[in-house]
């Protein structure tokens, strides 16, 4: 017994691996046909790229989360109106 789903999944999964194939190819063509310097500088800008983008996003979550966390407890008492105020000299009454 054979599932439409199933065979629509394998389609697009053999078509993905198609294409990832390709694209894999091209970038050692590329790679391949690279000078030393060229390749050199490429290799640095995929290792920066790689160490430093997963710390700017790990960053930006801790000082959001810390952000969130100081807004909850510093502007909740600020929400509240404050008490009304008395007259100094009883003036007013």
């Amino acid at each position: 017994m054979n599932n439409p789903t199933l065979n629509q999944f394998l389609a697009i999964l053999e078509e993905l691996c198609l294409t990832l194939t390709k694209a894999v190819r091209y970038a050692a063509g590329a790679v391949a046909s690279m000078s030393w310097p060229a390749l050199l500088a490429s290799c640095i800008v995929l290792a920066l790229a790689i160490s430093v983008v997963p710390l700017a996003l790990t960053l930006f979550i801790v000082f959001m989360l810390a952000k969130l966390l100081i807004a909850a407890f510093v502007m909740r008492p600020r929400r509240d109106p404050p008490p009304p105020r008395e007259p100094l000299n009883g003036e007013g009454k």
